[in-house]
């Protein structure tokens, strides 16, 4: 079991919008970001799952992050 950094909700508010704002797959995006005890809530629209897993990713590495709810939505354009 892997312990996690107890750290403050105002910490992750800082940091998990620059860190996904630093992808070019979020990027532009409307994605809000939520912070509530560790746990960090998405919401928004995205371009592709690959755009939503590459979100998800990006919150999991970061220290202090207890849980995820991953609500992006994933609007697709037209091949």
């Amino acid at each position: 079991m892997t312990a996690v950094l107890d750290v403050p909700d105002e910490f992750l508010l800082d940091l998990v919008p620059s860190r996904l704002i630093a992808t070019s797959q979020i990027r532009g995006k409307q994605v809000t970001v939520m912070v509530q005890n560790g746990v960090v809530i998405l919401e928004g629209p995205v371009d592709s799952t690959d755009a939503k897993d590459a979100a998800s990713g990006l919150v999991w590495s970061t220290p202090g992050v207890r849980d995820l709810c991953n609500l992006l939505a994933v609007h697709e354009s037209p091949g």
